[in-house]
């Protein structure tokens, strides 16, 4: 049975106890041993089957069973990193076992899938930073769209002082449509390895973190300038003052002051993401459409992940009218941010723009399905079907299309009963006989 199928999957939690499925039911009828044999040996033949075995044994207490069990198979590397993730999962009288057995599956079969990622994962956790560089390096390169992969390599690498390849390993990410966890891991990576308060003076570090929380959660921009000030005055080489200074004065309104901080925040650390934005969406905030483009394009160089610069970079093609161009960065942010409405409203839009509707459509059906659908959603996507529909090739074509626009144009009408724009497209489906 493949490893990946739902059966499969099934069929291991339930062996286990720790859940249910009709299809395993069905499928039980097939196995020629108890399934608690089958869920074992299951576990020791498969990556995948391993991992879900050992959590549903640790769920419900039953480590020490499995281990003996486990014992009991053939010598494999299947065999071994099944054991090892059953030993780390338990209490620490068996990491040492664990890391031996996780190392011997990993040397035998270093391309299986699973052996080298958690590896690298046990290894990170017990601080062993180097080992955990090597395996999760092989964990990239076998599966190197899987996100989570990548952020602990990231992880490992500044941990290991190895930041300056941190960009490098994260940056694919913005295609790959990555969990909220691991885009969340891989900006706190990012901040650790090159934000605005690394390596700071003990002194410097407290006047920061003042500044941070008067801007922050206090939202009081005037008395962080008050602090501000004087700690710019007494060390005006200091990189994060500056980038503070220009936030709080940009909170004010004092766009000019604004611009001077950031520009010689940029010249003393070039290496902050956060300067470079400010100073991008300060010139588009001024119309000047090609130093907002430099600064935030560098600032997506220096932070691969930084959702601000991909959205300003998108609001910034979108209204010069560079529809593909849009797109391309508001599809970079739906991938990383793929869960917030209005991003998926702003790459709909640029999607219209480009007139790629087919694109546009399954976007705001996205929205729909969710349950997150708005007026504009609704009125896209009827807008799209009468385009379709006057498009079509035959009659039934001709029929569907005309329905669909019907139902969004009608749910757009219940959110603006008058609108004008919906009724016009509802009148040119009655003119057209549909």
């Amino acid at each position: 049975m493949n490893e990946s199928s739902p059966i499969f999957l099934a069929l291991v939690c339930l062996a286990l106890g720790c859940g249910s499925s009709a299809a395993v039911v069905r499928e039980r009828g097939r196995l020629c041993e108890p399934p608690e044999d089958s869920a074992v040996r299951a576990a020791a033949a498969s990556g995948v089957a391993a991992r879900q075995v050992v959590a549903c044994a640790a769920r419900r207490g039953e480590l020490q069973p499995l281990v003996r069990r486990l014992r009991s198979e053939r010598s494999s590397a299947g065999r071994d990193h099944a054991l090892g993730l059953a030993l780390a999962a338990g209490d620490s009288s068996g990491w040492s076992e664990a890391e031996s057995r996780l190392q011997s599956a990993f040397r035998q079969a270093p391309r299986a899938p699973g052996h080298a990622l958690r590896l690298g994962l046990f290894l990170l956790e017990g601080e062993e930073h180097t080992a955990a560089v090597e395996a999760l390096r092989v964990a990239v390169q076998v599966a190197p769209r899987d996100s989570g992969a990548r952020v602990a390599l990231a992880g490992a690498l500044l941990e290991a002082g190895q930041s300056s390849e941190v960009r490098d390993v994260l940056r694919p990410l913005a295609r790959m449509s990555p969990t909220r966890r691991d885009v969340e891991r891989g900006r706190l990576i990012l901040r650790r390895a090159f934000g605005v308060d690394r390596g700071l003076p003990e002194k410097v570090r407290t006047v920061v973190r003042q500044g941070s929380a008067l801007l922050g959660t206090d939202d009081d921009a005037g008395r962080a300038l008050a602090v501000l000030e004087p700690a710019v005055e007494r060390w005006p080489d200091m990189a994060a003052l500056r980038t503070l200074h220009g936030l709080a004065h940009l909170r004010l309104g004092n766009r000019a002051e604004a611009t001077a901080s950031f520009l010689r925040a940029r010249e003393l650390d070039p290496e902050v993401a956060i300067n470079r934005q400010r100073l991008g969406e300060l010139y588009a905030d001024l119309g000047q459409a090609q130093n907002a483009r430099r600064e935030l394009e560098g600032a997506v160089q220096l932070d691969p992940l930084s959702l601000e610069s991909y959205a300003a970079l998108g609001d910034l093609a979108y209204r010069e009218r560079s529809f593909a161009e849009a797109v391309r960065w508001f599809r970079a942010l739906a991938s990383l941010d793929g869960q917030r409405v209005e991003t998926l409203l702003k790459l709909g839009r640029a999607l219209v723009g480009a007139s790629r509707e087919r694109e546009a459509a399954a976007v705001y059906e996205r929205l729909v399905a969710r349950g997150a659908a708005s007026y504009e959603a609704y009125m896209r996507l009827g807008e799209i079907y009468v385009q379709r529909r006057l498009a079509a090739r035959t009659v039934d074509e001709s029929e569907r299309y005309a329905l669909l626009a019907r139902r969004y144009l009608a749910r757009a009408l219940d959110v603006r009963p008058q609108d004008p724009l919906v009724r016009t497209l509802l009148g040119q489906l009655e003119r057209t006989g549909m």
